[in-house]
């Protein structure tokens, strides 16, 4: 049975971008967001009676934040001078009569949301439990900016957040979809527990391995925009784009001390069988670098181009590829590609271990992308001050 608080938290799931939860405690200060919407007095004396119970913070397309706390924690005679909006169990508090305004709206062209699917009611169980946050497509977009076309897999979400010393750890469910439209045959079961992957070499900055490249370039591989100059310029028609979508891969960023670059990026994708049909893209792909300018270098090993740039002091070294035999196989099958630095020269252990129903593994340095200026987009400050951030995506039964 829906709860009238769990009916009001899936009505603002259903009409913000994001909504997060946290745990009250009146041993720490009281949260600005509460002064601001509140007023000082009301809010110290609220955030006490509080306790350690959950509260949340919503945002919308607005950009302004909406403090949303139980109803039980305001009655009516609490609630004079307060912009507030009732929401079957909980209390909406706005900016100002504006955002109340567009704050209705949003609810009414909303509905009567229900939490139907079981992914959804997961969610509404984690948000009532502890910390949590709960993301649709547009709320990852205004956090995450320029890297938003590569997260498509994760564009709706729902995670629930611990901390555990120095480290918070979070786990949930994310889709391409929403969380109510996920079918009825999808278990939101607590996944087990991992060993920790080993730790990235120290110029590592990130590290992502998948069983399918669309997972991460599938929403770029869609849009016609990139379809028409691939098959005009470089032959890679749908065939040829179904395939490449499929390929399992590996990718790592490295940070570069000297060079032009602050840093290089290294892919390996294996290939089945032949590689001629690559080898002609790859081909056209070389000539049309050519015509822009860059500079192939003389005498490499068969199988391999690397390109310079004579327009730079020095000529640097921009990038290229090369096939590496892998042992069992007739013929080179692994394609290994270097931008700002060489391609790696052997294979990967990590770039053909990839086995069906394994998930996206990625292992960054929050910290030192930022530094580098590496991290676009308006990330939590937690995220953007970690020194390592691992996350692991599987499939969920069902």
């Amino acid at each position: 049975m829906v709860t009238s608080q769990e009916a009001g938290l899936s009505r603002l799931m259903a009409a913000t971008q994001l909504l997060q939860g946290f745990r009250g405690d009146p041993g720490r200060p009281v949260p600005e967001l509460w002064t601001q919407r509140l007023g000082l007095r009301r809010a110290k004396e609220l955030w006490n009676r509080q306790g350690s119970a959950i509260w949340w913070q919503a945002w919308s397309t607005d950009g302004e934040a909406y403090l949303v706390l139980p109803a039980t924690l305001l009655p009516g005679a609490d609630r004079s001078g307060l912009m507030l909006t009732p929401v079957q169990g909980v209390l909406a508090t706005a900016a100002d009569p504006l955002h109340r305004q567009q704050l209705l709206q949003r609810l009414k062209a909303a509905g009567a949301s229900q939490a139907t699917s079981p992914l959804q009611r997961n969610c509404l169980s984690r948000f009532q439990q502890g910390p949590a946050v709960v993301w649709s497509s547009d709320g990852l977009a205004s956090v995450s900016g320029t890297l938003a076309p590569l997260l498509q897999r994760a564009s709706h979400g729902c995670l629930s957040l611990e901390l555990q010393g120095r480290a918070l750890r979070w786990q949930g469910v994310v889709g391409r979809r929403p969380l109510a439209a996920a079918p009825a045959t999808f278990k939101a079961d607590r996944a087990d527990s991992r060993p920790q992957p080993e730790p990235l070499p120290a110029q590592t900055l990130l590290s992502l391995r998948g069983p399918q490249l669309a997972d991460v370039l599938g929403a770029l591989l869609s849009r016609r925009i990139i379809q028409t100059p691939l098959e005009k310029d470089y032959g890679i028609d749908q065939k040829a784009r179904t395939t490449l979508s499929s390929r399992p891969f590996a990718l790592q960023l490295i940070e570069q001390a000297k060079g032009p670059f602050q840093a290089g990026l290294e892919i390996q994708i294996p290939f089945p069988g032949d590689e001629t049909r690559w080898r002609r893209s790859l081909e056209r792909i070389e000539s049309r670098l050519i015509e822009r300018g860059l500079a192939a270098q003389p005498d490499t090993p068969p199988g391999e181009v690397l390109f310079e740039d004579p327009q730079r002091p020095g000529s640097p070294l921009v990038g290229g590829w090369r096939w590496i035999a892998r042992k069992g196989q007739p013929a080179p099958a692994l394609l290994s590609i270097g931008l700002g630095r060489p391609p790696a020269d052997s294979p990967w252990r990590m770039a053909a271990s990839m086995t069906p129903g394994q998930g996206l593994q990625m292992q960054a340095r929050p910290k030192q992308l930022q530094a580098l200026q590496l991290l676009p987009g308006r990330w939590p400050k937690v995220v953007r001050d970690a020194g390592m951030l691992s996350l692991e995506l599987r499939p969920l039964p069902g």
